[in-house]
């Protein structure tokens, strides 16, 4: 009996493990960066860009999520976010995409890194950088923010949350 219950604790144990890692996980950022912008050529993403970045964002990039999302029911209305992260517009027709990896910097808690899209929106270049860290083996996002020469810039996790 006691062999048993070790046996079930065990299987259940190594369950949540696999369950915990591949949940919410990028296993390749540059992969996971073109994999989004062929969704955004093909017209194909769905949902807000804040809904496909929340599953495999870092704890700080949900938090950040969270308080649009609180914002937003809040003031009834648009908070920091009035446009499309990853179009860097609130219309868009992408073309001509590039996804570049760069700097793998390591810490001794984890290892960052940032991959650079630049494309075509309705004809205005765009430059967007991705930030994951790698945390335990998995990379998650952590930010996203304008490159594009000749802009303001922002940064997501800097204007989420507080209304415009």
């Amino acid at each position: 009996m006691r062999f048993r219950f070790n046996a079930h604790v065990i299987a259940v144990f190594a369950l949540s493990m696999l369950v915990s890692q591949s949940a919410g996980a990028v296993e390749n950022p540059t992969e996971w960066v073109k994999k989004l912008y062929a969704k955004y050529e093909r017209q194909q993403a769905t949902g807000s860009a804040l809904d496909l970045f929340k599953p495999d964002a870092t704890d700080r990039l949900k938090k950040a999520i969270a308080a649009e999302a609180t914002c937003i029911k809040r003031t009834k209305g648009i908070c920091g976010l009035d446009f499309d992260p990853v179009a860097n517009a609130q219309d868009f027709e992408i073309t001509n995409v590039v996804v570049s990896s760069h700097a793998k910097v390591s810490t001794t808690q984890a290892s960052q890194g940032w991959v650079r899209a630049t494309f075509s929106n309705g004809g205005a270049p765009q430059v967007i950088e991705y930030y994951f860290l790698q945390v335990r083996g998995d990379w998650l996002l952590d930010d996203v923010s304008d490159k594009t020469p000749g802009s303001e810039g922002w940064t997501l996790t800097k204007i989420l949350g507080r209304p415009s």
